[in-house]
């Protein structure tokens, strides 16, 4: 005899003299033709709202009548159930959710509208919630899986600190140096140091900040603040404690070179003056043979290159002291040369190029405010030529040898290259500067003679030296050109195209039909203004616009036929001086 479904009791029960369970609907859900399904993204769980009033009143209706009927039944005396049974299971596929590879998660900037600002905070980072309401049919055993499941992620990714170390170590270090790899001292310095070193921790977070700005305008207060913060850290630290630690030398490094990263005038030559001194500390205590200390010295060699060429000579505290330790320069490495990570140029060059840039700033600085020589202009011109004459032959002479990298973006033959392209720049501005240097050596154009001069043939005329300086500007933009799009030393190019942005002139002919040259100086301009833009979106700085000002500004005054134009002078009359490196 079958159960007659009646509620509350049943015939056949009632007749043996037991208690009736009530019905129970007994259905279960067959997953056995289910392909798994992904997870329902946020949108999925909004309830849907109905299109049709008629629609939804028998909706309304029919759920009414099951939830009575459920109630009378639930609330019948003698009846036990299981309430779970109710409700039909929803596949999550939770599985597949819980062995995420917390390793390639991407980045919080790599999510659409995700917006750093909602959880950032110094220190304080709120719980993360959802005010979103969840599906009805969802049950509490898997609203809990599922929340157990995604709240950690959630805060992974809300953690902004964590997210720019990381996009630091992954994106940074990779714009900021010529070649990353193992060899890579930069890397493998700050890897060491910065969980212990709160000024590190801060000065790479800063760093990060300020690359992703441009996306993400509201970082830049926090780049701002993680830099303050860096600068109190070093503040805070006993100076007998600060002048023996390298985590301490690392940040006034990064933060003073990085320092036009926030503010493109800001030159930071009091950072360069501090580091320098610790170096000089580290100097009298004999720490040269430490690989760090060979590192951070080149790093300021390299830095004080950059300041000369648009601030002079900022000063050698260690030559000050008598405790200068000048390394020999041979005109031929002997050995090859782990290049420094930051400019991958050999040290020769970049000492010879810092001796230049503070020789014809200073000097053309001097002569700028000159309206009628004297006997003291004269020897000044006379010390400066012979100055010139000297650097010259270095950078003449010399020939460099590398180490392979490890970086596949980064050979060795981009770094011959770009020390090549960095030679002729010093040599260009010795020979714009202080023509009787050219005369001196000049022979007609020939490319494979740039290193080996001659005996001069004749006396130079205005256009001669003009169209040769234009040649040699053009060699060097041919050089850049080897290398590409993607090689790492891109960071080092801009300074190249700045330098030799005043000898790429166009003949003024009106109505004329360009001849070879200057479709290739077009051309060269154009490369240049190319990869300046470029340049602004791979290395989003806001420096990188200057530069791009200083070039258009310059090719505007030889396009209006002005003959005396010169960057470094446009530079310091407009104050578009900065880091260009």
């Amino acid at each position: 005899v079958k159960c007659d479904e009646r509620l509350g009791g049943c015939q056949r029960c009632a007749e043996r003299g037991v208690g009736c369970p009530g019905y129970r609907l007994n259905v279960r859900w067959s997953s056995k033709h289910q392909v798994p399904s992904k997870l329902p993204d946020a949108n999925s769980l909004h309830p849907v709202e109905s299109t049709s009033p008629v629609a939804d009143t028998n909706y309304s209706n029919a759920v009414n009548d099951d939830c009575v009927q459920l109630t009378e039944t639930v609330s019948s005396p003698g009846v036990s159930m299981n309430h779970t049974e109710f409700i039909c299971p929803v596949d999550l596929d939770l599985d597949s959710l819980s062995n995420w590879d917390g390793s390639t998660l991407p980045l919080p900037t790599e999510f659409p509208g995700f917006d750093l600002n909602s959880v950032w905070a110094f220190g304080n980072y709120p719980e993360p919630h959802n005010n979103r309401p969840g599906p009805p049919t969802l049950s509490p055993n898997s609203v809990a899986a599922l929340s157990a499941a995604s709240t950690p992620r959630f805060r992974e990714l809300c953690d902004v600190p964590s997210a720019l170390c990381s996009y630091f170590f992954k994106n940074v270090i990779t714009l900021y140096c010529v070649y990353d790899s193992g060899k890579n001292m930069m890397r493998v310095l700050v890897e060491q140091l910065w969980q212990d070193s709160s000024a590190l921790h801060h000065t790479i977070q800063s760093m990060a900040a300020i690359c992703l700005s441009s996306d993400f305008p509201h970082l830049a207060t926090v780049a701002s603040s993680e830099r303050e913060l860096a600068l109190q850290c070093l503040r805070d630290t006993p100076k007998s404690t600060n002048d023996t630690q390298a985590d301490h030398l690392l940040s006034i490094y990064l933060l003073g070179h990085t320092a036009s990263w926030h503010h493109p005038h800001e030159l930071a030559k009091g950072q360069y003056h501090i580091a320098r001194k610790m170096q000089t500390q580290w100097l009298r205590r004999g720490e040269t043979r430490a690989t760090h200390y060979h590192f951070f010295e080149a790093g300021l060699e390299y830095w004080q290159m950059l300041l000369a060429f648009v601030t002079g000579d900022p000063g050698d505290d260690a030559e000050e002291d008598g405790l200068a330790t000048e390394s020999p320069r041979p005109a031929v490495a002997l050995t090859p040369e782990l290049s420094h990570p930051f400019y991958g140029v050999s040290r020769t060059v970049v000492r010879a190029l810092t001796d230049i840039g503070s020789l014809v700033f200073n000097y053309r600085k001097r002569m700028a405010g000159v309206k009628w020589l004297t006997l003291k202009d004269v020897d000044v011109f006379h010390d400066a030529l012979c100055q010139g004459r000297l650097l010259q032959r270095t950078l003449l002479s010399h020939k460099s040898s590398f180490e392979e990298t490890g970086d596949p973006s980064s050979s060795c033959t981009d770094l011959h290259t770009i020390t090549e392209a960095y030679q002729c720049a010093g040599l260009l501005q010795l020979y714009r500067v202080f023509p009787d240097l050219l005369q001196e050596r000049y022979q007609p154009w020939e490319t494979t003679q740039i290193f080996q001069p001659e005996t001069t043939c004749k006396i130079l005329t205005c256009e001669e030296r003009e169209m040769w300086l234009t040649k040699f500007a053009l060699r060097i933009i041919d050089l850049v050109k080897r290398t590409s799009l993607e090689s790492h030393t891109r960071c080092v190019q801009p300074f190249l195209f700045v330098v030799t942005s005043s000898e790429l002139r166009l003949a003024q002919q009106a109505n004329a039909v360009p001849d070879a040259h200057a479709i290739e100086v077009a051309h060269a301009r154009k490369f240049i203004k190319m990869r300046l833009s470029a340049y602004s979106h791979i290395l989003p700085l806001r420096k990188v616009q200057k530069m791009q000002d200083l070039v258009n500004m310059v090719f505007t005054a030889l396009d209006d036929g002005d003959h005396d134009v010169y960057w470094m002078d446009i530079a310091r009359r407009r104050g578009l001086e900065t880091m260009m490196g």
